[in-house]
């Protein structure tokens, strides 16, 4: 794994609001580092080492995202993850009351689903958020 510069990841940080581009978490609310997501990962899917192919992330979604690039979705149709650098999040999903992410296009729906966003601890850290007017 290539390590990334302070100042590319900074920009990186910058660009997403100092929040996770998956599940929107801010970051400085996480007892673990942000890690830089490839989208298109490098090794296994040819994807780029550019800022144009990376995503601030928590460990929670970078880790369960691992390499994948798409999954299917309801109907069998392979369907590919959001991509925060060529869609925007309100597109694909919105959180309800319950600070549950629900996806509203099939893209969304699978990344939802890959990406485990609503596990008990996302939403319990979502819920507890914004009580606290911190989301």
């Amino acid at each position: 794994m290539t390590r990334i510069p302070l100042p590319l990841r900074q920009q990186v940080r910058e660009r997403a609001n100092n929040r996770c581009e998956y599940c929107r978490t801010p970051d400085q609310y996480s007892s673990n580092a942000f890690q830089i997501d490839h989208i298109i990962p490098i090794k296994r899917h040819g994807g780029s080492e550019g800022p144009h192919n990376m995503a601030w992330a928590c460990p929670h979604c970078n880790r369960t995202k691992e390499t994948d690039v798409g999954g299917y979705d309801e109907a069998g149709v392979l369907t590919p993850l959001f991509n925060p650098r060529t869609q925007l999040w309100g597109d694909h999903f919105y959180m309800d009351e319950a600070a549950i992410i629900n996806g509203t296009s099939s893209i969304g729906q699978v990344t939802v689903r890959l990406l485990d966003l609503n596990s008990p601890l996302s939403v319990y850290v979502r819920l507890t958020l914004v009580g606290l007017k911190l989301w």
